[in-house]
């Protein structure tokens, strides 16, 4: 059996910088010679393919800078020549978080979608696909298990086709599924977690989905069973069944955003109540009511990270009930605004209930130095951020 190759372009080591690497005045010379590294490496992999390699991983997009057409070419011959083994493919490099583009075509992932037959993880965050590309690789790749796709660049300069995305329903064995600011509606959804992956799906991450609607998000609750990790951020359509039907049909959510989910009023109790094992709660910039929050603070006793920033709606004394979760380790009330007396009240009952705090954000809070004084004799050892306080 041939021996597994991996190639990861992201630890090739510092290089010394030479002439010509110094063609861009201005630009970081050392960015530019690993990118003059890397193109290297890629040239040798295109004339001499290692035998059997099984991972691929380039250089993260903000150290790549832009792909020229030659270089894409490169790539493009690189990667083909070792396609039929891929199991690991990272076109994008970094985590995610990086705005820029990958490449400036769709070249590199239609060759993605025609021949990598035996992907079982492929992050093209910022990459940008032709539908022909999409529907090639959901009939080709179809043992994938994590999928990224998406991203804030490529949906505003070229958005993932649509029919492309419906084409993922062939994915059968899908974990892990990131479709990032795309156009992905809920008929594209529902037959992505319907027809293909949703016995299987544990996380998923619709981000800046402004198409998607509680319809959408229903068939998901509704399809997989094992969801443990769902991210809503900016899926401003969403309505409020479709919180109440994570919470009835997905028991193992442990980490949910809903970060400027509108139909969050009432949801969240149905959620805490069907979802006991949640860790990670981020509701900020959430309308809700007191008995959400003291739904809260009541039935999730693992609960470690809540994020509240500019919540409005609960009253200081639900509020005040922060103080009861024992297990919170990292807490967010950023923007919150109560008179003094109120807001001395919130951070007694946390000082005095929340003894593993590490983190607490008041940032352009009511915050007083009282309040911070407060947490730091009973929590030295938390970190409380206090910019834009009048203290």
């Amino acid at each position: 059996m041939a021996e597994n190759t991996t190639i990861d372009l992201r630890e090739l080591p510092d290089p010394p910088v030479t002439r010509r690497t110094r063609r861009q005045p201005g630009a970081d010379q050392k960015k530019i010679a690993k990118i003059v590294q890397q193109l290297a490496c890629l040239e040798d992999i295109a004339r001499n393919p290692p035998s059997h390699v099984t991972t691929l991983a380039l250089l993260p997009t903000d150290i790549a800078l832009s792909w020229s057409k030659q270089q894409m070419s490169i790539l493009q011959r690189a990667l083909e020549a070792v396609a039929p083994t891929l199991v690991h493919l990272d076109l994008k490099g970094d985590d995610g978080r990086s705005c820029n583009m990958a490449f400036g075509d769709c070249s590199i992932t239609t060759s993605v979608g025609k021949y990598c037959k035996c992907l079982k993880m492929l992050n093209a965050r910022e990459c940008m696909w032709s539908e022909e590309g999409l529907t090639a690789l959901s009939h080709t790749a179809t043992e994938l298990e994590t999928l990224h796709l998406g991203g804030i660049a490529v949906s505003l300069k070229a958005p993932l086709p649509k029919y492309g995305l419906r084409s993922l329903a062939n994915l059968r064995h899908l974990t892990e599924l990131t479709l990032d600011s795309t156009d992905i509606d809920d008929e594209g959804l529902s037959a992505i977690v319907q027809g293909g992956c949703g016995p299987t799906l544990t996380h998923l991450d619709l981000t800046c989905s402004k198409h998607l609607t509680e319809d959408g998000i229903e068939a998901v609750a509704n399809a997989c069973p094992k969801l443990a990790n769902i991210n809503l951020l900016n899926a401003t359509a969403v309505g409020p069944s479709a919180v109440k039907a994570l919470g009835a049909h997905c028991p193992k959510l442990t980490t949910i955003n809903l970060q400027r989910v509108r139909g969050t009023a009432s949801g969240v109790q149905a959620l805490c109540h069907g979802c006991p094992n949640i860790t990670t709660l981020l509701l900020s910039v959430c309308q809700l009511l007191d008995e959400d929050l003291i739904a809260v603070c009541t039935q999730l006793p693992q609960l470690a990270t809540l994020d509240l920033n500019a919540v409005k709606g609960p009253g200081y004394k639900a509020f005040e009930g922060l103080g009861s979760i024992k297990t919170l380790q990292h807490l967010e009330l950023n923007g919150l605004k109560l008179v003094e007396d109120q807001f001395h009240a919130v951070c007694a009952s946390i000082a005095q209930g929340c003894s593993r705090l590490q983190y607490l954000g008041l940032n352009n809070s009511s915050a007083t130095a009282s309040c911070v004084a407060v947490i730091h004799d009973a929590l030295p050892n938390c970190t409380v951020s206090t910019i834009h306080c009048k203290l």
